[in-house]
């Protein structure tokens, strides 16, 4: 597993936490299985559209993030 999706994933479950959704509510507004949300947040897949939708809603991944913004593992 790449570390640094396992990072975004990490920080993106916290934040949707931190705003009090679930999984089931992250898929309905975006229109992903719970399953693919699930997969996106233990890092087991890498889903641009859904990092955009947690970045939109406040999530700072800046820190994880380097060699100008490409993420390498």
């Amino acid at each position: 597993m790449n570390r640094r999706l396992k990072q975004i994933g990490t920080a993106c479950k916290q934040r949707r936490k931190a705003l009090g959704l679930t999984q089931y509510a992250v898929a309905v507004e975006t229109g992903y299985s719970i399953k693919t949300i699930s997969a996106f947040e233990t890092g087991r897949t890498n889903n641009a559209i859904l990092l955009v939708w947690y970045m939109n809603h406040g999530l700072d991944i800046s820190q994880i993030f380097t060699n100008g913004g490409v993420i390498y593992g």
